[in-house]
């Protein structure tokens, strides 16, 4: 499963969608020049943003809806991977194996923002006590135009083949997307506020949502 050092990553990314979803909605419904609905958006945006360090249970992948929706909202996150089980504990040696892989395969591209450790050297399948530091990294996105649709791209580091589907749609001016039952929203880049997602593609390192214009707002492009 997943843990954040300092708290639990599920409730993290719970807390940091509902907050998106919040900060859409103030966005909507408050006047833009009300100061008390600028500054508990400024608010938002700092609780949203604020860097995560997430530890990936290598037996487990029970996390993986938490690490995407960090990512997706544009979080800094760092990841902790293991608990790598220890030969001296007795555990067999394809077993110790299948967990370096997985572990090799979890932090794959993710460079210095990824720690890999061993189990507790005391106590079997616990975490050690002491964390390295690592470099937060941020999923960019860019925009990309081709003849009439657009490609709104969202570039990560690394996530691992899921099951998980990820559902998107527009609404205002805000792509919301809901992942393992976490829903977010980010502010869409203005030109997209007037087109409709046609299309959503995942893969371990890119998320594609591409766009057509709403002819019912923007019937002359």
């Amino acid at each position: 499963m997943a843990a954040a050092l300092g708290g639990d990553a599920g409730s993290i990314a719970s807390q940091r969608a509902a907050a998106s979803c919040v900060a859409a909605v103030t966005d909507v419904i408050a006047p833009p020049d009300a100061t008390d609905a600028r500054e508990a958006r400024g608010s938002i945006a700092e609780s949203v943003l604020a860097p995560a360090d997430l530890q990936l249970d290598v037996r487990t992948d029970d996390w993986w809806g938490d690490l995407a929706t960090l990512l997706l909202l544009g979080a800094p996150v760092t990841i902790t991977v293991g608990p790598i089980p220890r030969k001296r504990h007795g555990w067999p040696r394809a077993y110790r194996d299948t967990m370096k892989s997985r572990a090799e395969l979890l932090t794959r591209g993710w460079g210095e923002s990824a720690r890999v450790l061993r189990e507790s050297a005391d106590t079997p399948g616990e975490w050690p006590a002491v964390v390295p530091p690592a470099t937060p990294v941020v999923a960019e996105r860019t925009l990309e135009r081709r003849g009439d649709e657009f490609d709104l791209t969202w570039h990560m580091p690394g996530l691992p083949p899921t099951g998980e589907r990820v559902r998107v749609g527009r609404w205002r001016h805000y792509v919301v997307w809901q992942v393992a039952g976490l829903v977010s929203a980010v502010a869409l880049p203005p030109v997209l506020s007037r087109c409709t997602v046609v299309a959503s593609r995942l893969t371990p390192h890119r998320w594609v949502t591409t766009w057509t214009p709403d002819r019912e707002v923007w019937p002359d492009v």
